[in-house]
């Protein structure tokens, strides 16, 4: 069997696996110290690089062999792996042509790639005029709607007071959603910031949206669409319909859809039953919610990045609460 080895490592600041906003990411790429610096001798003589790199989060079992909607949104035509340039690939390979932006001994240092921190790298390639398409690229129009938002700079990252009109914005667009989701629905809810009164927020309406069967999402997709929302399949946590509705700075809202009892939206539910409750928790989370704003107002990563612990604890107390509480 061949065995392909790293020859370095990404070092960034995007740690979730997601699926848009990777055109202002800038990388560092480090040779792994058994080859030598002066393998990229010359590189920076060069506009463009191609980076050949493994998706070393996909586990085995979710390797895709045949064919599958691209994203996992039945919005989308089934096409085979090999005719998308999904994750979950039989040798879980990725390749992206990046701008290169400098050289420091053994870190390359580049822009837009689309590959998260401690990314496995497996080759790099300077790009040369010769070898690109000689003739026009043709591609089908599904590709425009996966690609629409994947090479945009991350959206401003605004965190404001809270605003009693959210709960009158949520429930217009529940009304719009129970009538989407008709018989097939179970529950809707408001979850995150914007549903915890006195909590500082990002103006953008969080939905919870339970139906009887996953596969009830997938059938609404298309109405769900009509409706202005756009379609990006489970978009990292497996069991969920993700849509949002809203481009860049005009981000509204985000429906988050789960089969009814699912783990993931237990988890929500509490989150936001616990801020309710406990006022000096809710008020912790939004001080360091706007701090973060204030430091990233153009980085919604390390904005992520720089709450993720407060979250990941927030979220095993709320869930210890939760079941004392049943």
């Amino acid at each position: 069997m061949t065995e392909v080895k790293p020859i370095g490592y990404v070092r960034n600041e995007r740690k979730a696996v997601t699926d848009d906003d990777w055109g202002a990411v800038r990388s560092e790429i480090t040779i792994v110290d058994e080859i030598g610096a002066d393998s990229l001798e010359g590189i920076e003589a060069f506009s463009h690089a191609e980076i050949l790199f493994q998706f070393h989060k996909v586990p085995e079992e979710k390797v895709e062999t045949g064919a599958r909607h691209p994203r996992n949104s039945c919005s989308l035509p089934k096409v085979g792996i090999f005719a998308q340039r999904g994750k979950n690939r039989p040798n879980r390979i990725g390749s992206t042509v990046v701008k290169v932006t400098g050289r420091n001994e053994r870190t390359l240092t580049v822009l837009g790639l689309d590959a998260i921190d401690g990314t496995p790298i497996l080759d790099i390639k300077p790009v040369m005029r010769a070898f690109l398409p000689r003739e026009e690229v043709i591609e089908p129009e599904w590709t425009d709607e996966i690609m629409k938002n994947y090479w945009q700079s991350a959206r401003e990252v605004r965190v404001v007071p809270y605003d009693s009109k959210w709960r009158e914005r949520y429930e217009e667009e529940a009304a719009v959603l129970k009538e989407v989701f008709g018989g097939s629905l179970e529950a809707v809810h408001h979850i995150g910031s914007t549903s915890v009164e006195g909590l500082s927020a990002k103006p953008i309406i969080d939905i919870l949206v339970e139906v009887k069967d996953i596969r009830n999402a997938d059938e609404c997709t298309k109405e769900l669409t009509e409706t202005g929302y756009t379609a990006k399949g489970e978009n990292g946590i497996p069991g969920r319909r993700y849509f949002y509705k809203g481009e860049g700075s005009l981000r509204s809202h985000h429906v988050h859809v789960f089969e009814k009892g699912a783990e993931e939206a237990a988890h929500h539910l509490a989150f936001r039953d616990y801020l309710r409750t406990f006022p000096q928790e809710r008020n912790r989370y939004g001080e360091l919610k706007t701090n973060l704003a204030q430091q990233h107002p153009k980085d919604i990563e390390s904005y992520i990045e720089g709450k993720d612990a407060f979250v990941s604890a927030l979220v095993k107390k709320a869930a210890a609460w939760a079941a004392t509480e049943r």
